[in-house]
């Protein structure tokens, strides 16, 4: 890789006083600075104007400019060498704007600053062109004119290299907050030109959100704590036309930037992770053995230190950073203890090589708990992630300013605000972990931990729930170009299907979600966990592990549902105009663009852990506990209200007719809540046990089918959020108080156990803790009886007890054992083998709880030999 740094010199480093004189045929003239110039020369030249640029020439009153300080970080880094400015001041300019820039610090040798004297957006394309032929591969472009910076955007889209082009902060302030505040007059009739003070905002956002009304509506819809980033957006868009365009509008300056920035850092990491395979090939005596011993792990004789680490700090010296908490008497011996080790010292520096920030990451304050594998890992997600995020960060505290943000806060109300500033917290971190000020968030951390690993547990080898997911494959499905009959015929062109699906399957953005496991909020933080060391590191390692099922049925689903969303996109783009380029899509392009396309729907409809899919009520401590296992429940909902809304507001998708978009809404909104619900919970209840029953419906069918009910309700419920799980748990407890007045002998205290319905990982260790404990109450004399056999239910039940407190899924490991002497018993019917192959326990398929019916049987038929 070789970077270009390319900056735009006024009103990007700097802001000056400086005017170019223009002449007009008539005698008349004027006075033009930087910007109007960019802007309006061309035009002006054309009308026979002649410029004069003796002033323009100087640098007069100059001050540092929006981008000035990210010039001198980027200096600090990598050196001025590939350091550039373009100008359109003539080249006599380059001195008085060297002296500028080396008074602020930013020292760019003289024959880097070029000046074009001309300010059409070809002449920068064209020189950026240029340097491509010089070798640069990776540009960086900062620029403060549109014009200009899609005209770069455009050579370079046009050619192999990566880019990263933007709009120096200071003019895009100007355009993109006139813009918004545009948009929220035509939304909501207050002017764009009004501001609110913060005292008054409080005040008038206080009072949005007072009231008993509106407290109760609440508890029945989504609520902003309980809305995503577009989610909350979508009360900024209008109605009808005016309203798609305002979609437009936020797709092309937040979402399109964001995706793209996740994208290339999924493909990074990938490139990051391959490299770093292929290095310790290279080094035979540094793999890990087949029995999982990892030999940087021991020690390079240098006190309690071992070889990863050593190396680690050999290459932050090598660097000149200074390592916190290490003597200078440890350090110089790890160093000399690296370079007497040829082979330890040679993969040291290789691992430099590979970086994609070009240095080794820096180290942190508690670094001796990391390795190198985390060092590079977290260095992307932060510092490199930060650099590939810079043009949506850009946008975001443009859009979302301080004063933007105390209108919204009048206009929407404080909660709406205060969760919209959380969604960009999370959104910048990369991270959904709450942040917690002052002490004690060890311990907060180590809660989340231990809840995690219960969702962890509960997942563990989960075949049943991984099956499940396949239904999602047919979220791909829309009333457009992917319509049934269209993704029909592209899953007939079975060559071509198949192609697609292993395309998907392997691409950057699946591989990264099956090894980096970014479905869930928990099941994210599990992985992060597992990188840790100890028992607790160890544990959570092995609960990630078990999560092969579920990663690899979630990258089928959206794989083998993609590819015809895919190809049918792909060649619906190749009849469309790129608005890019302003011609036809090239086949290159329409797959970039259909690959983006499918990646948002994905990411949408599919179970996801990014911070913009996720509210802030799941991202908070009491998500965790109350809302684990509802991103899916509560992403439908999400996708629900949003085509409620459009919907009614007569709004249609880009490149759809009114009516395409009208019967997508629809169909979305009947199979979100209906039809994907009754097929989830039909299967989750086996409810197709009854069909090889002989037919008859007896009290068990009844309460399956009362059974998915409930569950149908529960779902749509817990995904409005924190108040559709209060209102789900009262439910609960009234029918188990119901159904108790109903026996002979009720106990009502039976309701207690119904509360921890609110929570699904407390109430998933609670029952378990119940269940152990039930089964020495209530199988004693089988424990007796059966002694050590495989039958005893001893097992499970301390399995359940110790499951419930440790989060080690030793039950789930009994419950797979079970089911696979089950599926191999000589009373098991063939389509009840084939359930328990799937993963259905045996008491859904009629048969015992924990043991055999053959065993039971002879148990049977022994105790009548003894009457």
């Amino acid at each position: 890789s070789k970077g270009i740094s390319v900056f735009d010199f006024d009103d990007t480093l700097a802001k000056t006083n400086s005017k170019v004189i223009v002449t007009m045929p008539d005698g008349n003239t004027s006075k033009i600075d930087a910007t109007e110039f960019a802007k309006n020369s061309i035009q002006l030249e054309q009308n026979g104007a002649t410029f004069n640029f003796d002033e323009f020439n100087k640098v007069v009153d100059g001050k540092k400019g929006p981008l000035a300080d990210l010039a001198l970080k980027r200096q600090g880094k990598f050196g001025s060498g590939d350091i550039f400015v373009l100008t359109a001041r003539p080249q006599l300019a380059a001195e008085g704007i060297k002296s500028f820039l080396d008074g602020i610090g930013l020292n760019l040798p003289i024959e880097n600053i070029t000046g074009l004297e001309n300010g059409s957006p070809q002449a920068k394309a064209q020189w950026i062109l240029s340097k491509t032929a010089e070798g640069y591969n990776d540009f960086y472009f900062a620029d403060d004119a549109v014009k200009n910076v899609k005209a770069v955007q455009q050579i370079l889209d046009q050619v192999d290299v990566k880019s990263d082009v933007v709009i120096a902060k200071a003019s895009l302030a100007d355009k993109l907050s006139k813009d918004f505040n545009k948009i929220l007059e035509e939304t909501t009739g207050k002017e764009a030109y009004k501001t609110y003070s913060e005292s008054r905002a409080k005040l008038e956002g206080d009072k949005k959100d007072k009231g008993l009304i509106k407290w109760l509506g609440n508890q029945l819809t989504i609520t902003p704590s309980a809305e995503d980033f577009m989610g909350l957006l979508y009360d900024v868009i209008g109605k009808g036309e005016l309203g798609n365009q305002h979609k437009v509008w936020i797709k092309e300056h937040l979402i399109d930037p964001m995706n793209k920035a996740e994208q290339e850092l999924l493909s990074a990491k990938v490139g990051v992770a391959n490299d770093f395979a292929a290095l310790r090939k290279k080094f035979p005596s540094l793999k890990t053995s087949k029995l999982g011993r990892n030999p940087l792990l021991k020690s390079i004789g240098v006190g309690p230190y071992n070889k990863s680490q050593a190396m680690r700090v050999y290459m932050w010296a090598k660097q000149g950073m200074d390592i916190p908490g290490l003597s200078k008497r440890d350090q110089n011996a790890l160093i000399a203890a690296v370079e007497a080790d040829s082979e330890l010292k040679a993969f040291a520096d290789n691992v430099i090589l590979i970086q994609k920030e070009q240095i080794y990451p820096a180290p942190g304050a508690n670094w001796v708990a990391g390795n190198i594998s985390s060092d590079i890992m977290q260095s992307m997600d932060k510092g490199f992630r930060n650099k590939l995020l810079t043009q949506f960060n850009t946008n975001l505290d443009t859009i979302f300013s301080p004063d933007n943000m105390s209108k919204l806060q009048a206009l929407y109300g404080t909660k709406w605000v205060e969760a919209l500033r959380d969604s960009i917290r999370r959104m910048k971190a990369g991270s959904n972990r709450p942040v917690y000020q002052g002490g004690g968030s060890r311990v907060v951390n180590e809660l989340l931990d231990w809840l995690n690993g219960s969702v962890g547990a509960i997942m563990f080898l989960n075949t049943r729930s991984g099956l499940l997911q396949l239904t999602s494959a047919v979220n791909f499905i829309n009333w457009g170009d992917n319509n049934i009959y269209a993704a029909g015929k592209a899953f007939a062109n079975q060559p071509q299907y198949w192609s697609d699906v292993i395309k998907l399957m392997n691409s950057d953005y699946l591989v990264n979600r099956r090894d980096g496991l970014k479905i869930n909020v928990n099941e994210a933080e599990l992985v992060d966990a597992g990188k840790k060391g100890g028992m607790k590191g160890a544990l959570a390692y092995f609960l990630d592990k078990g999560f092969l099922i579920t990663r690899v049925m979630d990258s089928l689903a959206i794989g083998t549902g993609g590819a015809t969303f895919f190809r049918n996109r792909i060649n619906a783009l190749l009849k469309r105009q790129n608005p890019k380029t302003g011609k036809t899509y090239t086949k290159t392009e329409a797959e970039a663009q259909a690959f983006s396309d499918f990646y948002a729907i994905a990411e949408e409809s599919q179970q996801s852990s990014n911070p913009s899919k996720i509210s802030q009520q799941q991202a908070s401590l009491a998500g965790r506990v109350i809302l684990s296992f509802q991103n899916t429940t509560m992403q439908y909902m999400r996708m629900n209200k949003k085509a409620i809304r459009d919907l009614y507001n007569r709004r249609k998708n880009p490149g759809q007719t009114q009516r395409e978009s009208d019967l997508g809404n629809i169909s979305k909104i009947m199979y979100y809540t209906t039809v994907q619900n009754v097929v989830f919970h039909s299967l989750q209840q086996a409810l197709f046990a009854g069909l090889f029953e002989g037919g008859e419906e007896g009290e068990e069918e009844e309460n399956k089918t009362a059974g998915i009910a409930n569950g149908m309700l529960d779902s749509l419920l817990f995904g409005l959020g924190f108040g559709g799980a209060a209102i789900s748990t009262v439910k609960n407890v009234m029918l188990e108080l119901a159904k108790q007045d109903a026996k002979k002998v009720p106990k009502y205290e039976e309701a207690v156990w119904s509360v921890f319905d609110f929570s699904p990982v407390l109430d998933s260790k609670i029952r378990k803790l119940k269940s152990g404990l039930k089964s020495f109450s209530w199988n004693r004399d089988e424990m007796k009886k059966r002694g050590w056999s495989i039958d005893n239910p001893a097992y499970l039940a301390i399995a359940q007890i110790i499951a419930s407190g440790t989060n080690a899924p030793l039950d789930r490991i009994l419950r797979k054992i079970m089911n696979i002497r089950a599926a191999l018993d000589e009373e098991t019917r063939t389509w009840q083998k084939v359930a328990l192959t799937l993963g259905w326990d045996t008491w859904s398929l009629g048969l015992p709880y924990w043991g055999l019916q053959s065993t039971i049987r002879k148990e049977e038929a022994e105790a009548e030999k003894v009457k």
